[in-house]
């Protein structure tokens, strides 16, 4: 049996993915762009895999949500900040009855634009 993860989704190398602060990247000379990690709280995941994530897979979602308030406050801060800047990812999942209903709407909507047109007499 495999051993459970203690962060869910969110495991990494036994650690918490979402740990850290925000990287900042900078422009090197040549024009080469790096990520610099903060120094005292480094990322575990950078932004961008975690809005992937959150936006690609319910389960991460949930999890993030449930995770948030048990991060430290430098961690916290950076989440919270990464909601704010990209709402839209962090959406409240769709219940079963609203999920019907948009499916039937676009059903309706492609049968619209199926029917053929009747010729004028």
């Amino acid at each position: 049996m495999p051993e459970a993860l203690p962060y869910g989704y969110w495991t990494f190398g036994n650690q918490n993915g979402l740990y850290g602060a925000e990287s900042t990247v900078q422009t090197l000379s040549d024009g080469r762009k790096v990520i610099r990690k903060d120094p005292d709280y480094p990322s575990v995941l950078e932004s961008e895999f975690i809005l992937f994530a959150v936006d690609n897979d319910l389960n991460a979602r949930r999890q993030f949500l449930a995770l948030l308030p048990t991060m430290d406050p430098v961690s916290q801060q950076r989440l919270n900040n990464l909601m704010s800047k990209y709402p839209n990812y962090f959406l409240n999942e769709l219940d079963d009855l609203t999920l019907s209903d948009n499916i039937q709407r676009k059903q309706v909507t492609a049968g619209i634009y199926l029917e053929k047109p009747k010729p004028l007499t």
